[in-house]
């Protein structure tokens, strides 16, 4: 792949770096970009100085491309009255951080990169350009046509989410409509079977719906203000996004378990009119970042150092990791003698400020944002891998938001299973790319203090409901209190300004249900084209007869019989649920393992829409002391029915059958429970 290269760039070039691209042009190249840059980028043995030219280059191009393209977009757009949604510097060697400025809704993807410091990319210019929307296109994995179930899109919505995003596009969704003439069933695929992108043929709409809902509510959280307690520094020009999660900040998670939220902020950022310092917080009505970090470098602009300087004389903390930088990030800003004196000047005023906090390492940075009394909005003790963030409503009402993240990590040489295709594609693999729930064994109590004073609520976005907690203040402005998570779990917390716990009894401690629970039959009903001749989904449904199994245990149908292999639609397990006593607290119904959606009714009455990803769901309100009657639906994707035996592959990248679970199943750690909770 080439660079960019215009008829009058030369002469941008000169007049915003001061001197001519034209006799250096052959150290311009680079190497970490997706697809590989075949420019040759030579360097100097001293790359010093090739490096600087070549970001001289490189900030030149990000300049006009703001500028010039995504400035020019916009205003095009807005002559109609319309916006412009864009996936910004998609694999272009630009600062994609800076450009999110640009364009009223810039829109990040994961496509295999699902490493949650590069979604945070333009959280930033989101936040500080005032953005209402920080849009995702979300969800797509090679080889997961028709196969990729909803737990595994929201385990991708919610590191967005976590990432400062608050908007989605499913990727992709298949034409339907007329029969196209050579398509089988269930239609024209433009993608064919290799990218899982046929979001408008999932089998229940209902269940669609709500599960939209869901995504609805958590959108209209994360589209209050965002709080978010670190700023970092970063300078860099492209990125292919195949990293671990915290590749941007590579600190192995010790800032976001103790509670952080951070993202990342450039030079051009920090330029803003927002970005003053009030009572030593940078955009205090804005996104009220409580420090500044800047991660080990050797190289530092000299604009940046200027603009550090006058964030410390305005009291923001702010903390550099590591050694002291040796050179300009610019050749414009070295050549001579005297800009050489210039910036080193700056740079020594600065490394030797007083207030400036030097940190060894990054695993210091935590230790010393607590000895200075910078604390997160929400503080953890380390214990867990948990992400954090904070939103502010127009009231000054705060929801927290905490999430069991599960690493992702690039191993070279080890596919994963679950994306094979990804791997083959990018010649290197992930562990957990895809989701797959590790069980309870993850689950643990942990310790939490949220910013605020009044009442702890926890909210459900599944189904719109809160129950107060039992939290107390400390004094010190935190409210203190214990919650119970475990790995990919998302806990949504409200904290209003006053005690709302008069009106609703908050939740305390678990105690035994005293519930027995059992299945008896599984009625199955197949998913099929009304006719033969049929080849469109939209003239598909749910067939009219059914058939009846009894059950001894919980399997996944594949396993209950030979001949659903094959089996593609729903199920309707028929049971009871035995309640020794009905007390005055909350019932929480645990299905173990259930793949894809499932709703439950419970004497006839159907409960609030249950949690798709933890298999559980408050069945309060349906209980009755003595015997209830249970009925859950379990409605799969189409996966096992259209692949069965065969195997779906394209050039360089085979696509195995590997048969996926659906139905009710118990695991080693997750069985079907009654869980009680006081009030």
């Amino acid at each position: 792949m080439a660079l960019d290269w215009t008829p009058d760039l030369p002469k941008e070039f000169e007049e915003r770096r001061g001197y001519s691209i034209l006799p250096y042009l052959p150290f311009i190249g680079l190497e970490n970009m997706f697809p590989p840059c075949d420019v040759p980028g030579y360097r100097l043995s001293d790359k010093t100085i090739s490096d600087m030219i070549n970001w001289d280059y490189l900030e030149t191009l990000t300049q006009c491309y703001c500028e010039y393209h995504l400035a020019g977009l916009e205003m095009a757009a807005e002559k109609y009255e319309k916006n412009i949604r864009y996936q910004i510097a998609y694999n272009k060697p630009f600062e994609v951080e800076r450009c999110g400025l640009y364009v009223a809704l810039p829109e990040n993807e994961a496509l295999g990169r699902a490493a949650i410091d590069e979604q945070k990319n333009m959280a930033a210019a989101a936040h500080l350009g005032r953005k209402e929307r920080y849009s995702f296109e979300c969800a797509a994995e090679f080889g997961h046509s028709y196969g990729q179930d909803y737990e595994d899109v929201f385990w991708g919505i919610k590191r967005s989410l976590m990432a400062g995003m608050n908007a989605q596009v499913l990727h992709g969704a298949s034409y339907s409509g007329m029969q196209l003439k050579g398509a089988e069933w269930p239609g024209y695929e433009g993608f064919g079977k290799y990218v899982s992108n046929n979001w408008n043929r999932t089998l229940s709409i209902p269940h669609a719906r709500a599960c939209m809902d869901t995504i609805a509510r958590l959108n209209a959280i994360f589209r209050q203000t965002a709080k978010v307690d670190c700023a970092i520094l970063r300078s860099r020009y492209a990125e292919t996004g195949l990293t671990d999660d915290f590749s941007g900040y590579p600190d192995g998670g010790c800032l976001t378990n103790h509670g952080y939220s951070y993202e990342f902020v450039t030079e051009a950022l920090l330029e803003l009119p927002v970005c003053k310092v009030e009572d030593g917080i940078l955009d205090r009505e804005g996104v009220a970042y409580q420090c500044l970090i800047i991660m080990p470098t050797d190289k530092v602009s000299l604009g940046c150092l200027r603009k550090l300087q006058k964030l410390m004389e305005q009291n923001l903390p702010v903390v550099w990791i590591g050694e002291k930088p040796q050179y300009a990030s610019f050749y414009s800003q070295w050549r001579t003698e005297e800009q050489q004196n210039i910036w080193s000047e700056c740079l020594e005023a600065i490394w030797n400020d007083a207030r400036l906090l030097h940190a060894q390492d990054y695993q210091q940075v935590p230790e010393i944002l607590a000895e200075i009394g910078v604390l997160g909005n929400v503080v953890l003790d380390g214990s867990m891998d948990l992400l954090t963030a904070s939103r502010e409503t127009a009231e000054k009402n705060r929801y927290y938001v905490l999430y069991g993240y599960n690493r992702v990590k690039v191993t070279q040489d080890m596919p994963n299973p679950d994306e094979i295709s990804v791997s083959a594609m990018y010649c290197q693999g992930t562990t957990k790319g895809s989701y797959r729930r590790p069980g309870c064994v993850s689950r643990r109590k942990i310790p939490v203090r949220f910013r605020g004073i009044g009442t702890v609520s926890i909210c459900d976005p599944w189904n719109g409901t809160s129950y107060p907690l039992d939290f107390q203040s400390d004094g010190k402005g935190y409210l203190t209190g214990t919650i119970e998570m475990e790995e990919d779990e998302m806990l949504i917390f409200q904290v209003t300004g006053q005690d709302n716990k008069k009106e609703k009894s908050a939740v305390g401690q678990e105690q035994e249900a005293k519930a027995e629970i059992s299945f008896d039959t599984l009625e199955l009903i197949s998913f099929e084209p009304n006719s033969e001749e049929d080849t469109s989904f939209l003239r598909s449904g749910f067939a009219a007869d059914s058939r009846l199994i009894r059950l001894n245990r919980l399997l996944p149908w594949l396993e209950l019989e030979k001949e659903l292999i094959g089996f593609s639609g729903k199920g309707i397990y028929h049971g009871k649920i035995v309640l020794a006593e009905k007390k005055a607290g909350i019932y929480v119904l645990e299905l173990g393992e259930v793949s894809d959606t499932f709703t439950v009714v419970i004497n006839g009455k159907t409960a609030p829409f249950p949690d798709q990803v933890m298999k559980r769901g408050d069945v309060t309100d349906l209980l009755q002391k003595g015997e209830n009657d249970l009925q859950i639906e379990v409605v799969s994707n189409l996966y096992n029915h259209l692949f069965s035996e065969k195997s779906c592959c394209m050039e360089r990248i085979p696509i195995p059958y590997r048969p996926r679970k659906y139905g009710i199943w118990e695991s080693t750690y997750k069985k079907v429970a009654l869980r009680f909770f006081s009030i």
